[in-house]
């Protein structure tokens, strides 16, 4: 259960904009000059909640971050010194300001702005493509291709839902995939429920709506 207000009148205002979504979202008619809600506006819809989503997670204290498979530089692994969750000795983190793993490691932890980060390993590894971004084993330089995954920090507080709240990014790319042309709307409707669920179990084991007018965040 979400405890903090700020986290929570966060969720609570997502699982609203989710709920308007799924709402207009429908079937599409046989005639498609008729069609409400054809997927280049659903697609658009769901990026612009993408983007409101993350920095919402930011304005909560999520930090960007790209974390860099090994890239071709002899040296990568054995600056890849951050243990994320037992993982270690491949991966190399580096903020969008430039700030690297190295630069960051203190007493074996990630610390920003004196801030003890955390991060999620698998949903880091949910998040991979190729590419030939510059890895921090060399900033000004392209690197040889090889793997990158975006995804958040966020301050190591046991208190905190951040890290289920991040997660939810994941099934709102994958709902932004679903709506290429010609794709199905129940592939969208299906995951957009699924992050509907998730929300609401995160908010309160009661009914959503009865916490959130309980609680009187919005």
């Amino acid at each position: 259960m979400i405890t903090k207000d700020k986290e929570l009148k966060f969720a609570a205002e997502s699982r609203q904009k989710i709920i308007d979504l799924i709402a207009g979202l429908e079937n599409a008619p046989s005639d498609r000059f008729w069609d409400k809600s054809p997927n280049w506006l659903t697609k658009k819809r769901l990026a612009a909640l993408l983007v409101e989503f993350e920095n919402g997670l930011r304005s909560l204290g999520a930090i960007d971050v790209s974390a860099h498979a090994p890239c071709g530089d002899p040296h990568h692994e054995e600056k890849a010194k951050w243990e994320l969750e037992g993982h270690a000795g491949y991966w190399r983190y580096v903020l969008d300001d430039g700030r690297a793993d190295t630069d960051l490691l203190e007493g074996g932890e990630l610390v920003v702005g004196g801030v003890v980060m955390d991060s999620a390993f698998d949903a880091i590894l949910s998040g991979q493509a190729s590419c030939r971004d510059a890895c921090p084993c060399n900033p000004s330089k392209r690197a040889a291709e090889h793997s990158v995954a975006r995804f958040f920090l966020w301050p190591h507080d046991s208190d905190s839902r951040l890290r289920e709240l991040s997660a939810l990014v994941l099934n709102l790319r994958c709902a932004l995939d679903q709506a290429d042309d010609r794709r199905p709307r129940s592939a969208i409707r299906e995951e957009l429920l699924y992050v509907l669920i998730l929300l609401e179990r995160l908010i309160s084991p009661e009914t959503a709506s009865e916490h959130i007018d309980l609680r009187g965040v919005i």
